[in-house]
């Protein structure tokens, strides 16, 4: 299954967002007025990072196939594939689609590229055929958001009493 697109600024910024609201790294930008001038300086430099001149592999046109192995994402500048074995997990949102690997990289694929729903839904079906949730990455996201629920709750004590 093949599909082509463009990723944007706005794209890589969507899957940020989604680390960050995901992730342990991103427990202590929760902690009010200092915690959101912290995130706010780290989406500023991750969008300086993405728009690098090094980094120009980053946006533009590419395509991405999902195969029986795992997944190819190719463009004339860049050709790379991911084993299915190396995605820990696959995650939509209303707008991405987001391969999710074990380096907790990504590989984004914005929903509004595929022509049709049935496209897009059969695209998907292939993808989680061959990469259903393990345990350990199931045990891993219920540890991530539980370790943010005691820490906002904790803030939220602090905050309280001052």
């Amino acid at each position: 299954m093949l599909v082509r697109y463009t990723l944007g600024l706005e794209d890589h910024l969507a899957w940020y967002d989604y680390y960050c609201d995901n992730s342990r790294r991103s427990v202590w930008s929760r902690v009010p007025v200092i915690g959101e001038w912290i995130s706010a300086r780290h989406r500023q430099r991750f969008t300086g990072a993405i728009l690098k001149p090094e980094s120009h592999s980053a946006l533009g046109e590419r395509m991405i196939e999902l195969l029986d192995s795992g997944i190819r994402e190719f463009s004339p500048r860049f050709d790379f594939a991911t084993p299915w074995q190396d995605i820990v997990r696959v995650v939509t949102t209303e707008q991405h689609l987001f391969f999710v690997h074990s380096s907790m990289n990504a590989h984004i694929v914005p929903l509004r590229f595929f022509d049709s729903d049935a496209r897009r839904e059969a695209f998907l079906s292939f993808a989680l055929s061959r990469k259903s949730p393990t345990l350990g990455s199931v045990y891993e996201f219920l540890a991530m958001r539980k370790a943010a629920t005691k820490v906002t709750a904790a803030v939220k004590v602090a905050w309280s009493l001052s």
